[in-house]
This record gives structure tokens, sequence and C-alpha cells, in this order.
């Protein structure tokens, strides 16, 4: 979906951080919103969270923090971009790219706040209880017929794997699998999306939540 201008949104504090230490060079990056406390917790959790183990170099671990040689340290670097800021409602994407990952490195998740309901509903959280089972049934058809799929991956499919959701400009529902979730890593990033404009597969639709923060 079309990004927002951060110059429009009133009040956001953006958190940065950074080192430019040779041996662990990082970027971290995340808005603050008043009025969106629950969903600039659960963002500050994840960045922390991925950072603290970006830096931990114990185990086997021959990239990242401590490398001998500097030269070949990956940077994390880690942004986001604002999908929605109206009213109640404030989307935003964090964008993670880790270069000590395999393939491309880059990982997204999506973090949705609801004013009028006080709440800040995961992406999962969008789609209502009881329709996760016939949207992830509708994913899995669009997806069988992309190629790079993977049907043993497909069939795993499960909620917890819902974690980037976002509406296009026509409302319609969008789901991004990261490499590897829905088909052979080698294909990449994958998106499957629910078209507003035809009926929704019998028994899913959007919760309280994702209906009001639909644009």
């Amino acid at each position: 979906m079309p990004t927002v201008d951060p110059k429009k949104i009133k009040g956001p504090t953006i958190v940065d951080n950074s080192s430019n230490d040779r041996s662990c060079p990082w970027a971290t990056s995340y808005p603050a919103v008043p009025g969106a406390e629950a969903a600039t917790v659960s963002m500050k959790k994840d960045v922390e969270g991925y950072l603290a183990s970006y830096q931990d170099t114990g185990g086997e671990q021959t990239a990242g923090c401590g490398a001998e040689d500097a030269s070949e340290v990956p940077e994390l670097d880690i942004s986001f971009a604002f999908l929605v800021a109206s009213g109640d409602v404030l989307g935003v994407r964090l964008m993670t790219q880790d270069h000590t990952e395999t393939g491309d490195g880059l990982s997204t998740k999506t973090y949705w706040n609801d004013g009028a309901a006080h709440t800040a509903p995961s992406a999962a959280g969008l789609i209502a209880d009881g329709s996760r089972p016939a949207f992830l049934a509708a994913v899995r058809e669009q997806l069988k017929q992309r190629e790079g799929s993977a049907p043993s991956r497909l069939a795993q499919l499960k909620d917890t794997d819902i974690d980037d959701v976002s509406f296009a400009s026509d409302g319609a529902l969008k789901v991004s699998f990261g490499r590897g979730t829905a088909g052979v890593p080698a294909a990449g990033r994958m998106t499957a999306t629910s078209s507003r404009g035809r009926p929704s597969p019998r028994g899913c639709r959007t919760s309280a939540n994702g209906s009001r923060t639909r644009p």
C-alpha cells in the first residue's frame, strides 16, 4: 500500500540509534506517536530484541559483532514506513535488513494501532479469529499458482506466519510472507491479495479492528 509522508503526521518522535563501530555497525529507527503507545511498545520490544540478538557473539556465530575482520561485518539496518496515519488509526511497517542472514536478509512486520478501541492488534488480528482458516485457505489457493511456491510450506502456513498485513488503495487486504515461508527460499518474498472487488472467501472477514483500520 502507499506509504505516508512522516512530515504530514503531527507529533511523532523518531526513536533512532546507531553504532559506527567497525566491529559491529548497526542502525535502528522506529516511531513513537502520541496516542499509539501500545504499538510503540511492541515496536520497541521487537527492535531491542533483534538488536540484542545481532550483538550476541556467542556460540558458532562467525558474522556480526566481534568479527575479527571488520571488512566482512554485515550491517544491520531497521527502518520504518508509515502505512496509515489518519484519525485514530496508525499503521507502521518495520523493515529489517540483516546481512548476517542468508539471501537478501530482509524481513518485515506491520504494527497497527486502533485508537477507537484503545488496542494495538497484531497483523493477524486484522482478520477475525474464526475467519483465519478460510483466509489461509484462500492464500494457499492463490499462491499455489505462483512460481517458486512450495506445497509443503503452504500446507504448514499458520496464524503466526501472518506478520505483515496491509491494505491496497482500494481496500484490498494484502499479506506478505518472508523468504522461505510460503515457497522455496530462492523465490523470495510472496504476497497474496484478497481483492475487495471480488466476493470474500466464505467465512473470511476482517475483525472489528481490521474494519476500522481499512481505508
